[in-house]
């Protein structure tokens, strides 16, 4: 199982990678193609959302796979 972060916080990405997640910075990249890149275009199996404003919620669903599940705690 494979774990992605998405954060605006290059210091908070820095201890999710050490932690061994591959991570992405919205701001510098975009978080579409590189999860297409990372899972063959399926997309990922489970999101949590953090944040609670509309960017954020929008990423976590559009990233999902088929039938895939977004959880929202931070609304």
């Amino acid at each position: 199982m494979q774990l992605f972060v998405s954060d605006i916080s290059d210091r908070r990405l820095e201890i999710a990678k050490k932690l061994g997640a591959l991570v992405v910075n919205p701001i510098k990249k975009d978080i579409f193609e590189f999860l297409k890149s990372k899972t063959d275009g399926i997309g990922i199996d489970l999101s949590f959302e953090a944040v609670g404003i509309s960017e954020t919620v929008k990423q976590a669903i559009l990233s999902l796979r088929k039938k895939g599940i977004s959880i929202w705690i931070g609304n």
